[in-house]
């Protein structure tokens, strides 16, 4: 079997390795020969370290062949630039830190260290997170790879372009406001925000350090599930951290036998949103997004929300637990 390296999810990639169908040091090559083509045009990734990254391949596959086997082992990862990394320049999108190499990393890079992922490099971000479009770093613009004329979304746009392009099997992102989940949207790729507090923030450059929660971008939720299996849980040195048990992830992404998987489920769409001058594409989309999934069960009605109370709403940081 032929295996196009790049386009792998994270699960295809653990299978592949797994099975020795190829290595990770094979795997995170692939990676980087195809940032090193992509990159110059979409400035996703601002600092790649190929000799470290293949370092920790071979450690990966060594691993592998005492028969270790942990969930993102010889997986091939990206990190926003906001997360502080050991050894690895760490600029949260600013010419301030431009030559910052961290003797220390935070709780969720050194989760997945341990787990056994890659780290590929650091990718760009609006400066100190603080923007949504990836357009206000200070190491320039990030490009969406649908089109490049277009941006990625922000500030986790670095992350989101990495995946979207095959740069990486998945990424880390952060989200103050939505910088995980608009990014994710803009660039056709699996967003997930975790609840305040679900994800430690040691390590983790702050914007709003009551509102800034870690999350993943993946090609998809089972991908998303596994690595927020391994970033998930509570950590003494972040205070804010939920004691609570991490569940099953990738057990609850499942795809249900039913024929109905979404039969009693209940989905709103906001009158408010379907309003006079949106853009026809838009209206298409969001409108014809919910035709098809009748047929599996899901029962969708428009409501009218509170939507004055919103924007109050959204500047609370709340926390379960």
């Amino acid at each position: 079997m032929v295996f196009d390296l790049p386009a792998l999810t994270v699960r295809a990639a653990r299978a592949g390795l797994r099975s020795g169908a190829f290595t990770s040091v094979a795997l995170t090559r692939a990676f980087l020969d195809r940032i090193s083509t992509l990159n110059p045009r979409l400035n996703a990734f601002l600092t790649v370290d190929a000799e470290a990254a293949l370092a920790q391949a071979a450690a990966a596959d060594a691993r592998m062949a005492a028969g270790e086997d942990t969930p993102m082992l010889g997986v091939p990862i990206a990190l926003k630039d906001v997360l502080v990394t050991r050894g690895l320049r760490t600029t949260a999108g600013s010419r301030i830190l431009e030559n910052y190499v961290p003797v220390w990393e935070g709780t969720a890079v050194a989760r997945l260290r341990a787990a056994g992922a890659v780290f590929l490099g650091k990718t760009n971000t609006d400066e100190f997170a603080m923007g949504s479009s990836t357009e206000n770093s200070g190491y320039g613009v990030t490009r969406n790879p649908w089109d490049e004329s277009r941006v990625p979304g922000g500030s986790s746009g670095g992350s989101a372009a990495a995946v979207a392009a095959g740069l990486c099997c998945a990424a880390l992102g952060t989200d103050t406001g939505g910088s995980v989940r608009q990014p994710a949207a803009y660039c056709g790729v699996t967003g997930l925000k975790n609840s305040y507090g679900r994800v430690s923030r040691y390590g983790l450059v702050a914007y709003g350090s009551s509102l800034d929660s870690i999350g993943v971008l993946a090609h998809d939720a089972w991908d998303a599930a596994i690595v927020n299996g391994v970033i998930a849980g509570w950590d003494a040195q972040d205070s804010t951290s939920m004691n609570l048990d991490v569940p099953d992830y990738v057990s609850a992404t499942a795809a249900p036998s039913s024929a109905r998987p979404l039969a009693g489920v209940r989905i709103g769409a906001p009158r408010e949103y379907f309003i006079s001058g949106i853009q026809p594409e838009v209206e298409r989309g969001g409108a014809g997004r919910h035709r098809p999934t009748r047929s599996v069960g899901r029962d969708h009605r428009r409501g009218q929300p509170a939507q004055h109370r919103a924007r109050a709403a959204g500047l609370l940081s709340h926390r379960d637990g």
